[in-house]
């Protein structure tokens, strides 16, 4: 792209201008060419119809030829570079499958007698182990209300909630 004739690389032009020091070749190069490649990309979809949203034939005095060679300055110095090469568009595109479970399963999904090893264990323990895998964590209050052993657990935690009187002599804590 010659940037004498191109007004697309004005906005670099002047950031390159702006600092002091002016930067070396290099980080001109560099600069450059990150906005040639971004050119070239946008160009790319724009001429591929399948990531187009609107398409419509171009009139003659209107077209732009791109080269895949940036040109810095008057032509003086020619850039090749082998990573500004089109790219063929990809058709494997697919939205993601959701990675959450929409309903989650009654079973347990990690049992603790695939971690825990109980051949130490005391028989009392090895069946205390056992029986975590089989308590299943309800989904709704309606679900716990059922099962008497949740009840009792609810009951239990509403209770401690409960407002009390301080012990004389004790002030409460604040939340700040």
């Amino acid at each position: 792209m010659d940037m004498k004739n191109d007004g697309d690389f004005e906005q670099v032009r002047g950031k390159i201008l702006r600092r002091d020091p002016l930067p070396d070749l290099e980080e001109c190069y560099a600069l450059i060419r990150r906005e040639a490649m971004r050119h070239a990309s946008m160009k790319a979809e724009s001429d591929n119809p399948d990531t187009s949203a609107m398409v419509s034939p171009l009139r003659p005095s209107s077209q732009k030829i791109v080269s895949t060679t940036p040109v810095i300055g008057e032509g003086s110095l020619t850039l090749t570079d082998p990573f500004m090469k089109r790219l063929p568009h990809r058709h494997n595109r697919v939205i993601p499958k959701p990675t959450y479970e929409p309903e989650l399963s009654t079973k347990v999904k990690y049992p603790m007698s695939n971690y825990v090893s109980n051949h130490r264990l005391s028989e009392s323990n090895k069946s205390f182990v056992n029986q975590l895998s089989t308590v299943t964590i309800p989904n709704s209050v309606q679900e716990a209300l059922t099962n008497p052993k949740w009840k009792a657990t609810m009951n239990e935690e509403m209770k401690s909630l409960e407002l009390v009187e301080c012990p004389p002599g004790k002030k409460p804590v604040g939340c700040r």
